[in-house]
């Protein structure tokens, strides 16, 4: 027996339909400049997906979504950091290499920074 919802569609065919709507949500949502009050929202709305539709293909997607409720500086702003600092390390101020480098460190600074408020202000507003 064929499982239908919506108007007759297949469940399957909607669920996949859905898991790659998840997909392009996380995708959005990864962007450093998303303010917490979306990704809060988003996550209300992936929750149930997340929680209770076990087996789907929509599940780990919903729940990649909820995982950036816990944001931590993005793996590629602290890789970006350390190699900054490692290069700098061995350039002279004068180096034309050098002004690139530390333009880079503090734009990956910056990205830290701004994951570490978008934590806090989620917190709060959680309170």
């Amino acid at each position: 027996m064929e499982h239908l919802v919506h108007g007759g569609e297949d469940i399957e065919a909607w669920d996949n339909a859905h898991a790659q709507l998840l997909e392009r949500v996380y995708v959005v949502l990864r962007a450093p400049a998303v303010h917490p009050a979306v990704l809060m929202k988003a996550a209300q709305s992936a929750s149930w997906h997340a929680m209770y539709n076990d087996g789907s293909v929509c599940q780990p997607r919903a729940r990649s979504i909820i995982a950036l409720l816990d944001r931590e500086p993005f793996k590629e702003d602290l890789d970006l950091k350390a190699h900054c600092e490692e290069i700098l390390k061995g350039l002279s101020k004068l180096d034309p290499a050098h002004a690139l480098h530390l333009s880079l460190l503090r734009h990956a600074e910056d990205g830290i920074d701004r994951q570490a408020k978008e934590k806090e202000a989620m917190l709060e507003e959680e309170d």
